[in-house]
């Protein structure tokens, strides 16, 4: 592949400006088209020296801390209406909602297993949230925490399952051992958004 001379031009002013600045190169793409207006005898290396790239000294984002975390919305997974929390914009689905009904019909080994291969991690809900779902009547009072998963690993760990042949029913013992078993494996995972 060959390098047209323009797309040289760009590229050195790229590099020459990340160098330079926090924010990236900027404005490197219109000071390459100034570079190319220039006579053929300067040299590029020249111009990149001689001009200056303005820095942008942007103020630091102050954001509203996000208060709705501990708001409960319904979503439907499996045609079963699930309690959960918008968090950083991504649905958190109450995981044993979700292993009581759109999960009984599979075994233990089986969700493990699956949770395994795809690498679903769960994430526990805070003591705002869990008192939300006690307060719904989702989870027993006695319930001392609950695990959320969210939207998009619970429909690929459906997906997963639909295509397993099935074993049996889960019992509540079962849910409960594998929502302390997700939650203590649990691994930092960064929240996509």
């Amino acid at each position: 592949m060959e390098v047209t001379p323009h797309l040289k031009t760009v590229l050195k002013n790229y590099q020459h400006s990340a160098t330079k600045s926090l924010h990236g190169p900027g404005l490197s793409l219109v000071n390459s088209v100034k570079c190319e207006s220039l006579s053929p005898d300067s040299k590029e290396d020249d111009f990149l020296q001689h001009t200056p790239l303005p820095i942008q000294q942007l103020p630091p984002i102050l954001t509203i801390a996000d208060t709705s975390c501990s708001e409960r919305t319904e979503t439907i997974l499996e045609g079963e209406n699930i309690s959960c929390f918008i968090v950083g914009g991504e649905k958190r689905l109450c995981l044993p909602q979700v292993l009581n009904s759109v999960l009984r019909d599979f075994l233990l080994s089986q969700i493990h297993q699956e949770c395994d291969q795809l690498q679903i991690y769960c994430s526990q809900c805070t003591p705002e949230q869990l008192n939300v779902l006690k307060s719904h009547g989702i989870l027993p009072s006695t319930a001392p925490t609950c695990g959320l998963i969210t939207k998009t690993d619970a429909e690929r760990l459906c997906s997963a399952l639909s295509t397993a042949p099935t074993c049996g029913l889960i019992t509540k013992t079962d849910a409960e051992r594998l929502c302390s078993a997700l939650l203590h494996n649990q691994v930092t995972v960064p929240i996509r958004t």
